[in-house]
């Protein structure tokens, strides 16, 4: 959550969503609908994975999910700015 604001903070310094808040000018439509469906498979498939995976592995898959959904909802959030 953190790396989230800090980058939302970066977007919003930008001059195109500073242009967009004070003038709503150069606006980007919203985020593509796919981008939504494979978040909540993805999270899906990551809840299960950590459900069935033996309790010593459960701590490892489960890092490894929260630092690929970070890193892909930062990329995100920059790369539509």
């Amino acid at each position: 959550m953190p790396a989230a604001l800090a980058a939302g903070v970066l977007a919003l310094a930008s001059e195109r969503a500073s242009r967009c808040l004070t003038y709503g000018e150069q606006c980007a439509p919203g985020l593509p609908d796919w981008l939504f469906t494979w978040g909540v498979g993805l999270g899906a498939i990551a809840c299960v994975i950590a459900l069935a995976a033996p309790v010593a592995r459960v701590r490892q898959v489960a890092l490894a999910a929260q630092v690929l959904a970070e890193c892909a909802a930062l990329l995100v959030i920059l790369s539509h700015v």
